[in-house]
């Protein structure tokens, strides 16, 4: 199976994109396993010492989130609806700061 890529996709695209109050946000949506192996394992994700499909798109994932964060916007891992709500207060507050 080829991934799909194409003019409004690319490989490691977080899965919720939104514009809110004048902010940008990307929210990788992860089960709660897969945010805690996440959690468990990034650095060696980071250092590129895991090489598995798996491990290789959480790297693709993590390049994308470090962009959107580069670029002055939020980006996340999150595995509940309540960080959303935690992370999108956190962003209005300091915005307004």
């Amino acid at each position: 199976m080829v991934p799909f890529q194409g003019r409004w996709f690319r490989r490691g695209m977080s899965d919720i994109l939104f514009w809110w109050k004048g902010m940008f946000f990307a929210f990788e949506v992860k089960t709660v396993d897969e945010y805690n192996w996440i959690s468990r394992n990034i650095d060696k994700i980071k250092s590129k010492a895991m090489v598995s499909k798996k491990e290789a798109h959480v790297l693709e994932q993590l390049h994308f989130l470090g962009s959107i964060k580069k670029a002055g916007g939020h980006a996340h891992f999150v595995c509940s609806l309540d960080q959303v709500k935690e992370i999108l207060k956190n962003a209005l507050l300091s915005n307004d700061g």
